[in-house]
């Protein structure tokens, strides 16, 4: 629900597109909001219906790859303001970005059309309460190219967020023009943060750092909880950090028309 709000926000000022930042959280919503419906689907008995099982875990993983580039991406983006990097783009960076968008969906796809193959597809499995391969001794390169994409993706973006903490403790320490930059985009950063940190912790669950492999059953239910906050956060960090999107939020919108139409009513009250 808070996801179709962040939607609404999108459709009633659509200036919003035009800001690159924003750009990006959208179309990484989409993704995410798609992993959303995924889930809500397997609520229901849907066991003995293979075929659909394995086009929603193809476009589940595919999807939750996608949303790991994105972060990255958006991560890309804060470090380009705070850093104002112009030596591999001279040009509109807007251009970069777009393109940038338009590769990532265009692997996405990709991504689903692969996980279709018999080798590399998945299924839920009731008894472990777990999306997982069909053929796991047969799809090594399915799970290398989830592993790699992932690792190298969340890597990248750890290396870009810790020099980020460091230009903006830098920053606070300089002129005071430059505290208002950090004051406008730290609460967008605090977003793209976040939003690293649920994926992070996502995949250290899932790799039984935290959890001993023997203790399998904590493990699963520990990793199936975490995906799905890691898709659904994305719309309660909105909603909490990124003003711009929050207030054109429709019901934001109509609070503020009702509050409206309600003070204009108490002015034009004759008082006899």
């Amino acid at each position: 629900m808070l996801q179709l709000l962040v939607f609404s926000s999108f459709y009633n000022k659509k200036d919003l597109f035009k800001n690159t930042c924003f750009l990006i959280i959208y179309h990484h919503g989409v993704l995410l909001f798609i992993q959303q419906l995924c889930h809500i689907i397997t609520i229901f008995d849907i066991i003995n219906v293979d075929l659909l099982l394995i086009i929603i875990g193809s476009l589940l993983n595919s999807t939750y790859i996608g949303s790991v580039l994105f972060v990255f991406l958006l991560t890309l983006n804060r470090f380009d303001v705070f850093y104002n990097i112009k030596y591999f783009f001279k040009g509109d960076q807007r251009i970069l970005y777009l393109f940038g968008i338009v590769l990532f969906y265009s692997w996405i796809v990709a991504l689903f059309v692969f996980y279709l193959i018999p080798r590399f597809r998945m299924t839920y499995y009731t008894q472990i309460y777990q999306w997982q391969y069909i053929h796991p001794l047969r799809c090594q390169l399915g799970i290398e190219l989830e592993n790699k994409t992932i690792y190298f993706c969340l890597g990248m973006s750890f290396i870009m967020q810790i020099l980020l903490i460091v230009k903006i403790f830098t920053l606070r320490c300089q002129a005071s023009k430059k505290k208002i930059l950090v004051a406008r985009n730290l609460k967008i950063f605090i977003y793209a943060f976040l939003s690293f940190a649920t994926t992070a912790f996502l995949e250290v669950i899932c790799s039984e750092v935290l959890v001993e492999s023997y203790q399998y059953e904590k493990r699963t239910i520990l990793c199936q909880i975490s995906f799905i906050l890691s898709s659904v956060s994305n719309s309660i960090f909105i909603f909490c950090f990124v003003k711009d999107i929050r207030s054109n939020m429709s019901i934001f919108k109509f609070c503020k028309k009702s509050n409206k139409i309600g003070s204009i009513d108490f002015n034009n009250r004759t008082i006899i």
